[in-house]
C-alpha cells in the first residue's frame, strides 16, 4: 500500500477543517447550555424571591389586621374612659 504525499496533506487539511467547524458548533452549543443554565437559575431565584415577597405581603396583611383590631379597642377604651371621667366630674361637682 503506498501513500500518495498529496493525498494525506488533502485529507488532514480536510479532517482540520472538519475539526474547526466542531469545535465552533460545540463551543456555541456550550454556550446556548450556559445561557440556558443562567435563565433557569433566574427563573428559580425569581420564583423563590416572589414566593418570599408574597409571604411577607401576608404577613403584613396580618399586621395591618392586628393594627385595626387595636386601634378600634383603644378607640372603645378612650370612649369608655371619657365616659367614666364625665361620671367622676359629675359626682365631684
Amino acid at each position: 500500500m503506498s501513500w500518495d504525499l498529496g493525498e494525506v496533506l488533502e485529507e488532514n487539511k480536510q479532517l482540520k477543517l472538519e475539526n474547526a467547524r466542531l469545535a465552533k458548533e460545540l463551543a456555541k452549543r456550550e454556550k446556548e447550555l450556559e445561557e440556558a443554565a443562567i435563565d433557569e437559575y433566574g427563573r428559580r431565584y425569581d420564583d423563590q424571591k416572589s414566593m418570599k415577597i408574597r409571604k411577607l405581603l401576608a404577613q403584613n396583611r396580618k399586621m395591618k389586621d392586628i393594627i385595626v383590631k387595636l386601634q378600634d379597642e383603644l378607640t372603645t377604651d378612650r370612649a369608655k374612659l371619657d365616659l367614666l371621667t364625665m361620671e367622676e366630674k359629675r359626682k365631684n361637682r
